[in-house]
């Protein structure tokens, strides 16, 4: 399914909503949801951040090997860096504040948001490809390195660390 919004346009995969469906389907709990809120949160925090360092957001792709964000204008070390931050830092955010307001009002709603945007975070931050933390890595190593050197010291970091 594909549709636009202003300039962007977005594609979600059949197989992607028949998973999420599936998925909210089967979860007799509801926890899940504070997991897909949880993320829509952290995908949000990196186009905020896009935005305000100048990009365009030209495309967003959800599939079920993850979100792609398709963005144009000027690319720098310092504004990949603080992209690929902001979504950990949204979740990491979320989980505080969730946790300020869970020790006043013990309800099991936040409970879940809590743990979703905390464990959300901890796992973005990890150094694998494909997530948030080797995006920083990455964008670190670019200042004073090659690409292919980048990418060689990325893929050991990434391979020792799984």
């Amino acid at each position: 399914m594909s549709f636009n919004i202003g300039k962007t346009s977005f594609f979600i995969s059949p197989l992607f909503a028949l998973l999420i469906s599936i998925i909210l389907l089967v979860d007799t709990t509801g926890i899940m949801l504070f997991g897909f809120t949880s993320a829509f949160f952290h995908e949000l925090g990196h186009i905020i951040c896009m935005v305000c360092r100048g990009k365009t957001i030209d495309k967003i792709a959800l599939s079920p090997c993850g979100i792609l964000i398709d963005t144009s204008g000027i690319s720098t070390y310092k504004s990949d860096l603080l992209v690929a931050l902001c979504g950990p830092l949204t979740n990491l955010l979320l989980f505080v504040i969730s946790a300020f307001v869970l020790s006043i009002y013990k309800t099991n709603s936040l409970l879940y948001f809590c743990a979703a945007n905390f464990g959300l975070f901890l796992f973005n931050i990890l150094p694998v490809f494909g997530l948030d933390g080797m995006d920083v890595i990455k964008a670190m190593l670019l200042k004073n390195h090659s690409y292919t050197k980048t990418q060689k010291i990325c893929k050991i970091i990434s391979f020792c660390f799984l």
